[in-house]
């Protein structure tokens, strides 16, 4: 019983368990945006931030305030919103930048 919850040991085993394909330290395929609820009591950021650090790619983290686990209500949804739209407007300019030179 986790958080009141149960959870499927064999999920369980599977995320303490994951090997990624890829070492994050290695990891450089594309930007990443992290957006994390910042009330989240199942998987806090210091759960988060340790393997985020690790990565090699360009990397952005976004919290989201005032939302738990799952930001799927105001206001958590509309700022995951922006932070994605801003993520993929400057990744748009990046890519017209570059095409330009």
């Amino acid at each position: 019983l986790v958080g009141r919850a149960c959870i499927n040991l064999e999920f369980y085993r599977s995320m303490v368990l994951y090997d990624p394909p890829i070492a994050p330290e290695a990891f450089d395929l594309c930007p990443l945006l992290l957006a994390h609820p910042a009330d989240d009591k199942w998987t806090p950021i210091a759960v988060s931030q340790p393997f985020f650090e690790r990565l090699a790619c360009e990397k952005e983290l976004v919290m989201l305030e005032g939302c738990g686990h799952f930001p799927y209500e105001a206001p958590g949804v509309f700022q995951l919103r922006e932070a994605i739209r801003q993520f993929l407007d400057r990744e748009a300019d990046k890519g017209t930048a570059a095409n330009e030179s």
